[in-house]
């Protein structure tokens, strides 16, 4: 049986790490409830097997952060036991979005412990991904966690964290758009798995990429009839406009923040960025071209989180108060061995 876990409820991905073990479970941010009363069935992979034999109904309860104090403790319990936890004796870390007040983090190691977790701990999801990126914080960091709901901006220096913030435009934020743009213009309607594979294949928010196009087929508004049409990467730049400008927005302020000792570290190193939003086309660009500062990505785009999970675990001490709450600016100290002056 396994005592420690960390444990990523990700809008998009579940996924779970062990000590000494990494990843070991991932698999899709699905609930399945029953048709006839409601009750929790299963998630991730399971959930999805049962939608398929069209056995239950399924949602996306984690789009906007953690849902319902039964479905979070359902989950968490479930994955609890899908990856052999004791639950006698555990120790588990749970990422947070780095935005949510220290009300709401109480309530989740509350919930924590309601699903069967003994010794909980919250860390902010971006200072997980630092840490599992393989990078300490000896110098000042910048860095933006794109995710599928929503996006985490973190600023750390002489290990302080210097701004926080969650906010909502994220990855869905396009798909939305490119939805609202079809029905306005097109009077086509389409799901959100159609947006987010036009978004994959042709989506940019700069103006320097190459000019792609894709045939879209969705069901027209008012008569019902499938209709296909034709899509312009140069359509979507405009579409893009308003999350894009909410994320570079977030960007400046946590740049404004940063007092002039640590502006150095940041020019010369850059501004991070992670998780699976930072995969649209450009958006390295952008973000270069607006703060004039370079961009660079994480080489474990989707699994930074759960990998730093699992490297704080081993950074823990032994023993430790029963709820401590969020422990980031502890792991920040911990990977910290060099002081500015």
């Amino acid at each position: 049986m396994r005592n420690q876990l960390g444990i990523d409820i990700g809008s998009a991905n579940l996924t779970v790490s062990a000590a000494n073990e990494g990843i070991i479970l991932k698999e899709p941010s699905l609930v399945a409830k029953s048709r006839a009363d409601g009750r929790f069935l299963a998630c991730g992979t399971e959930a999805k097997k049962l939608a398929e034999k069209g056995a239950c109904s399924i949602i996306r309860p984690f789009r906007e952060s953690l849902c319902s104090k039964h479905l979070t403790v359902q989950t968490i319990s479930y994955l609890l036991d899908r990856a052999e936890c004791d639950k006698e004796k555990n120790r588990v870390l749970i990422a947070s979005p780095c935005g949510e007040s220290e009300a709401k983090e109480a309530a989740l190691i509350e919930l924590a412990a309601q699903a069967g977790i003994g010794e909980c701990y919250l860390v902010y999801s971006t200072v997980a991904a630092v840490i599992g990126e393989g990078m300490d914080f000896d110098r000042a960091k910048c860095v933006l966690e794109i995710g599928a709901s929503r996006s985490n901006m973190l600023v750390v220096g002489n290990g302080t964290i210097l701004y926080r913030d969650t906010i909502r435009a994220a990855g869905d934020s396009f798909d939305h758009a490119i939805m609202t743009y079809l029905e306005q213009h097109y009077e086509m309607k389409i799901n959100p798995y159609a947006a987010e594979q036009i978004k994959r294949h042709i989506g940019s928010v700069w103006t320097g990429t190459e000019r792609n196009s894709v045939e879209v087929t969705g069901r027209h508004m008012r008569t019902g009839e499938i209709i296909r049409k034709r899509i312009w990467s140069d359509e979507l730049l405009i579409v893009f406009e308003s999350p894009m400008t909410e994320l570079l927005e977030t960007v400046c302020r946590a740049l404004h923040k940063l007092p002039a000792e640590f502006i150095r570290d940041v020019l010369e190193d850059g501004i991070y960025i992670c998780g699976g939003g930072s995969l649209l086309k450009g958006l390295p660009q952008m973000i270069r071209e607006i703060t004039h500062v370079k961009v660079v990505q994480f080489r474990h785009i989707d699994s930074a989180v759960a990998r730093g999970l699992e490297k704080i675990l081993h950074r823990l001490p032994k023993e430790m108060p029963l709820s401590v709450g969020n422990i980031s600016r502890n792991c920040i100290r911990m990977h910290t061995t060099a002081k500015h002056t």
